[in-house]
């Protein structure tokens, strides 16, 4: 098939590449209504104010807290921590393992991240502040000369992930590049059952070449 013949294929399946692209928009939208919100806070680990003010133990305590801050990121996303925060919004378990709860810890860093996921806009934002709140209580009880200081509070819910126009877009391009295929590939089908064509038209019966000395049938 040359330019002309994708080109011809794709007007006569014009309907099929639209249909292909109207479906994809449906698919991608509801893909979007179904992403989850997500609600993220930031604490920083330091020495404890009692601490701050000891010279000699204050370099000792800078040097464990580089160690022990993903301790304290585990304990954000421990079973213990995540449950007691749930309880504390008065959800059940059906209803907490609905949402995710993450920590990450930068490079060389005392900054954690934590972020919940989840379908709820309010519930995401108040188990996020309620993690934070838990976690920090748990991680002191175990180091006592540390201290957890929240930089960020628990932020507006927002979707999750590429924006919703973002999926949109990508859906549509990829509904007309399969409605394309489909539209080209019922075209190739088609010629190749009509047989061989000149100039666009079916041979109604195979061409004769003159052979010298033979009288022609008329």
């Amino acid at each position: 098939m040359e330019l002309d013949d994708y080109l011809r294929s794709l007007r006569r399946g014009w309907w099929i590449v639209l249909s292909c692209a109207a479906i994809a928009v449906v698919l991608a939208s509801t893909l979007a209504r179904e992403r989850p919100l997500r609600s993220t806070t930031r604490v920083v680990l330091g020495p404890s104010n009692e601490l701050a003010t000891d010279v000699s133990r204050l370099s000792t305590a800078d040097t464990i807290n580089v160690l022990v801050v993903n301790t304290l990121a585990d304990v954000f996303v421990s079973q213990s921590v995540v449950v007691g925060a749930g309880r504390e919004l008065g959800l059940d378990a059906a209803e907490r393992g609905r949402y995710e709860v993450t920590a990450t810890v930068g490079p060389e860093s005392r900054v954690v991240d934590i972020a919940v996921e989840g379908p709820d806009r309010r519930t995401v934002r108040k188990l996020a502040g309620a993690i934070v709140e838990h976690g920090a209580s748990s991680f002191i009880d175990l180091y006592r000369i540390y201290r957890v200081e929240v930089i960020e509070t628990a932020s507006a819910a927002t979707e999750a992930g590429a924006s919703r126009a973002a999926v949109t877009l990508v859906g549509v391009a990829l509904g007309l590049a399969v409605g394309g295929a489909l539209a080209i590939t019922r075209e190739w089908l088609a010629m190749r059952a009509r047989g061989p064509t000149r100039s666009g038209e079916r041979l109604t019966e195979p061409e004769r070449i003159p052979l010298a000395g033979v009288d022609q049938p008329r």
